[in-house]
């Protein structure tokens, strides 16, 4: 029998006995999941591609998909240099996913290949929770990437953010297995497609213990694979990518956007100005608001790395089934408390709890069905109820504020399990 997720509400092996089935079997229920993602992805594709089936009322949620087009067309067709000579917010791992449509397409950028690229990404989300089933003996992990990302429709093959929030399921299925250096590789790559898995690093460092070495050099190579091929122009990458972001305001949709969203609604001196390609909100208050996001976020990422510290020095083999959990710990109360929350972080969010949920797939009984709502309220909010919610409406501005607080509530619950995980059975894990 391996080790067990003793002492953390499971006692299924970690590590499975081969040879449990036959061979056709394993054939078969390959075969089964992947009918069941293609039957699940049929609904973002066909949105994706006709925004119209959400109804001739709601505005076109494909805009991102052109900003791609249109970055894909000036640097394959015109030759322009990425940040040099085409102002791009996301860094250079992400330039693939805009390059190749228009290389293969020869006419111009094709979102066909955009999205038959990004299902790809998808695709090895699921292989990766498939893999990590043999392992673990849950299917909850798969089930749940399998059923939550088509909920968000539009968002799941019209936007980049799919290709970090694999690149970090991926690194998370590479640490359960002590694959370190390839558990590196994918959080260098998640980090230089979007930056939030770098945040998730020190997480894996702490969890590596005598193999933070293997790690290091597994983000660096995967970092360095994306940035080299620019790295002429680093400075101009870096005044694109990390000025866009550090100048944001509030986001319209984060926690705080909600709450001084209401007060417009009300009348209050609050304003809606549209900045940095998406809604901002404006007023007295905002600036002290921009000062507590800063430092909340500072503080969220300090506590998960010191409780990180603190129970893997003494109970190191917990570092395998908790990191997962750490990992979707500190990223729901990144977002739920961050100043900027487009809907499709939640794809960041349903990646890292696939993995936990595999891990840990008791937790899934509970903290699954909150997710969902998490979810599908994320939906309601964008694109459904996103025009209403920008016109001073006060029903969406509602179901963005309870989403934003179900998110953080998510977060604290987690972390709360997370502390209670019981140092009896932690001693029984280390034996």
């Amino acid at each position: 029998m391996g080790r067990t997720a003793a002492g953390l509400g499971d006692q299924r092996p970690l590590i499975d006995a081969p040879g449990e089935q036959p061979p056709w079997r394993a054939w078969l229920l390959l075969a089964a999941w992947l009918l069941a993602f293609a039957m699940t992805r049929w609904l973002p594709a066909a949105v994706t591609f006709d925004p119209t089936l959400y109804g001739p009322e709601i505005s076109d949620p494909t805009g991102d998909l052109r900003l791609y087009g249109g970055w894909g067309d000036r640097i394959v067709g015109e030759g322009l240099a990425p940040y040099r000579e085409i102002d791009i917010e996301y860094p250079p791992g992400s330039l693939p996913f805009v390059i190749v449509p228009a290389l293969l397409a020869g006419g111009g950028f094709s979102p066909t290949i955009f999205v038959v690229l990004l299902g790809v990404v998808d695709v090895a989300a699921l292989g990766a929770l498939l893999l990590l089933a043999r392992r673990t003996g849950s299917y909850r992990g798969a089930a749940v990437w399998l059923l939550l990302p088509p909920l968000l429709g539009v968002l799941l093959y019209a936007r980049l953010d799919v290709i970090p929030a694999v690149a970090t399921l991926l690194a998370l299925e590479r640490a359960h297995a002590r694959r370190w250096f390839a558990s590196g590789v994918w959080f260098g790559l998640g980090a230089a497609a979007k930056l939030f898995p770098a945040l998730l690093i020190p997480l894996a460092l702490a969890a590596a213990a005598g193999r933070r070495a293997r790690l290091l050099a597994g983000v660096a190579l995967g970092a360095a694979a994306a940035w080299l091929p620019f790295a002429g122009d680093t400075g101009e990458m870096l005044d694109d990518v990390l000025g866009y972001h550090s100048a944001r305001g509030i986001h319209l949709e984060s926690m705080w956007g909600s709450l001084l969203n209401l007060q417009r609604i009300a009348g209050g001196p609050v304003d809606l100005v549209f900045e940095y390609g998406a809604f901002h909100i404006t007023g007295p208050s905002a600036p002290a608001m921009l000062r507590w996001t800063t430092w909340i976020s500072l503080g969220v990422v300090a506590l998960c790395v010191l409780i990180a510290v603190v129970r893997w020095l003494r109970h190191p083999a917990l570092a395998q089934v908790e990191l997962p959990l750490a990992a979707t710990t500190m990223l729901a109360l990144l977002l739920g408390t961050g100043r900027v929350f487009s809907p499709q972080f939640l794809l960041w969010l349903a990646a890292a709890a696939a993995v936990l949920f595999a891990v840990l797939p008791r937790m899934a009984l509970w903290a699954g069905p909150l997710l969902a709502v998490i979810v599908v309220l994320t939906a309601v909010g964008y694109p459904l109820g996103f025009d209403l919610l920008r016109d001073g409406e006060r029903w969406p501005a509602l179901v963005l504020l309870y989403r934003n607080v179900a998110v953080v509530a998510f977060g604290l619950l987690l972390m709360l399990r997370w502390l209670t995980g019981g140092t009896d059975g932690a001693a029984r894990a280390d034996q």
